[in-house]
């Protein structure tokens, strides 16, 4: 079950679309969303809470099977502990000299449980990430407990505004958060 809590400004574009959306155009969406993670999938339960209440959570809930998720290696299995959505920033290998829009103040919170698939057990876990900038910090670590992966990741946006001299921290930021998302868990079999 997957549960997506947005307040604010980042929540103001998917009020629009499912104040004023009709049922394609929401599914479309959500598809659209869930194929930047999953080859295949299908999605269950869909459930949308406090869409005109602007002082509460804009609430998603829904159901989601994806085949495949896991990647076969030989007898491994590599498994992503970030399951869905992207904090990914984009960033160019030039030198910047205009000031640097981080468009909002934010935080975003990811967690994460995966169930182990029968006979196997947990191998290696990606390392802990922590990363503080001043104007932005990252951070990320993976456990297992009880044959469940627990990931959790949380990243905080504090200026809008940042002077071009910047752009290198906001290159390396950009960078650890790619690594992370793309880091893999990897089982293997009892």
């Amino acid at each position: 079950m997957v549960t997506e809590k947005r307040f604010g400004d980042v929540s103001e574009r998917r009020r629009d679309l499912y104040i004023s959306g009709d049922a394609k155009e929401q599914s479309d969406f959500l598809d659209h969303i869930l194929e930047q993670d999953f080859t295949t999938f299908k999605v269950s339960d869909f459930k949308v809470e406090n869409v005109e209440a602007l002082n509460k959570d804009l609430t998603t809930t829904f159901s989601v099977s994806a085949d495949r998720f896991g990647k076969v290696m030989g007898s491994l299995l590599m498994v992503r502990p970030r399951v869905l959505g992207s904090e990914g920033l984009y960033v160019e290998h030039k030198i910047r000299h205009i000031p640097i829009d981080m468009s909002q103040t934010m935080q975003a919170i990811d967690d994460y449980d995966i169930e182990l698939p029968p006979g196997y057990v947990v191998d290696e876990i990606p390392e802990p990430v922590k990363l503080d900038l001043g104007f932005a910090a990252y951070e990320s670590s993976s456990h297992v407990k009880d044959n469940v992966l627990h990931y959790s990741r949380t990243y905080t946006v504090r200026e809008v505004t940042l002077p071009a001299s910047r752009y290198s921290d906001l290159q390396k930021l950009a960078g650890v958060i790619a690594a992370d998302e793309q880091n893999s868990a990897v089982l293997k079999k009892k």
